[in-house]
């Protein structure tokens, strides 16, 4: 996850303890979460609680299916999988799914999470935010943040989601949580089909006072492998646009799943505002390269533990069968997975262009999307729109 606005304008956002280190810049009441100390690795856990939905979205990473989920992990052995979260230090846990409101049971599950002192985060498509007194049941039972998912205008909306009158209900959902006092987020995955929506889609998030508005980049994963990408060219100029864009929105940008994006951004102030690069770099040094198996990881809705939510073809343990902190922090280091022993291994052993390439150590490439479309751990990220130039651009600086 890339802070666009951070990087461009400075301006900081509560969620800078989980990316940077720079303790002069939160307030008092927040601290810099470190994701590895002297025992271990405590990373963001995104949790697929569910993989029912009320929708079939055409390019949902996860394939979630319409209808009731039978393998779902029952209340007494998610108690259990938290306290593991807990002696782990996991600071968040990002509620997920599927569509994680169609379980019955999920204010039971956040409210046990924020006892534990972990921050429970909720990803929704929305439409089952009915109203502001259900959005402040969520606050109530300590869900303070909500990521709200829109995949363009109305007619785009629906058609990717593949439900008539959809948009109207995922915009009352938003409307709903700003009214019940949660932090939102509104979350826009860019494809081939709905790019050209983006530019109305910002001016809707101002509309609506969203918090923040981040921009996924599309990962060859479950129903996402069918779905069409934007182009290098349209990549490209789609970021620099944003970093435009950021100097005069309210709310604050971010990109996600392409570590490639900050290099980018450095680019872009090189030539249009290079008294922001060296302070980018900064950012960027101390936000490091891709955290997957580090500082993020997934859980799916068997407890089945994968690398990050768009890698879910590799499984390194499960936590039913297994406590969390010895998955991911064994006290036998010749016990852990070898992809994570890999993943953690630095500097890593890249090919191609990323190997030769100058941020190598702040970017590294989305090695999820590299395995998945090269068929190598260490291949070049593909869709990294650097120059030759542009990735010797640190010899000089």
């Amino acid at each position: 996850m890339i802070g666009l606005t951070k990087l461009v304008t400075g301006r900081t956002s509560p969620s800078d303890r989980y990316r940077y280190s720079e303790k002069s810049q939160l307030n008092k009441r927040d601290q810099v979460h470190r994701f590895v100390d002297k025992t271990g690795f405590h990373p963001v856990v995104v949790w697929n609680i569910t993989q029912s939905c009320n929708l079939e979205c055409a390019h949902c990473y996860y394939s979630a299916v319409l209808g009731k989920d039978p393998e779902t992990l029952s209340i007494e052995t998610i108690f259990k999988i938290v306290d593991d979260f807990a002696k782990a230090k996991v600071p968040v846990v990002l509620l997920s799914g599927g569509e994680p409101l169609l379980r019955k049971d999920l204010l039971e599950i956040a409210l046990y999470i924020s006892s534990k002192g972990i921050n429970p985060v909720l990803s929704t498509n929305g439409t089952l935010i009915k109203s502001v007194e259900q959005a402040r049941e969520l606050k109530e039972h300590g869900i303070n943040y909500v990521g709200i998912s829109i995949d363009g205008l109305e007619e785009r909306h629906n058609l990717q989601r593949k439900k008539r009158g959809f948009f109207d209900r995922t915009f009352n959902g938003i409307k709903s949580s700003r009214g019940g006092v949660l932090r939102f987020s509104m979350r826009f995955t860019v494809t081939a089909a709905n790019i050209d929506d983006l530019p109305e889609v910002l001016d809707l998030a101002s509309e609506l006072k969203v918090q923040r508005f981040c921009m996924y980049h599309l990962v060859p994963s479950g129903r996402g492998k069918r779905y069409g990408d934007i182009s290098d060219t349209q990549r490209r100029e789609l970021i620099w646009s944003l970093c435009d864009q950021a100097k005069n929105r309210d709310f604050e940008i971010l990109t996600v799943d392409s570590p490639a994006d900050g290099p980018l951004i450095h680019q872009w102030a090189l030539e249009n505002a290079p008294e922001l690069a060296d302070g980018i770099l900064e950012k960027l040094r101390s936000q490091g390269s891709d955290g997957t198996g580090k500082r993020i990881v997934e859980i799916d809705h068997n407890g089945d533990v994968h690398p990050n939510q768009f890698w879910l073809g590799k499984t390194i343990g499960n936590v039913v069968e297994t406590p969390f902190n010895e998955i991911f922090n064994p006290a036998d280091s010749g016990t852990l997975d070898p992809l994570l022993q890999d993943l953690r291994q630095e500097p890593w052993s890249l090919e191609g262009n990323c190997a030769t390439c100058t941020y190598k150590s702040l970017c590294g490439g989305f090695r999820a999307r590299a395995l998945n479309m090269e068929g190598s751990l260490w291949a070049s990220d593909p869709t990294c729109t650097l120059n030759e130039i542009e990735r010797e651009a640190l010899v000089s600086v």
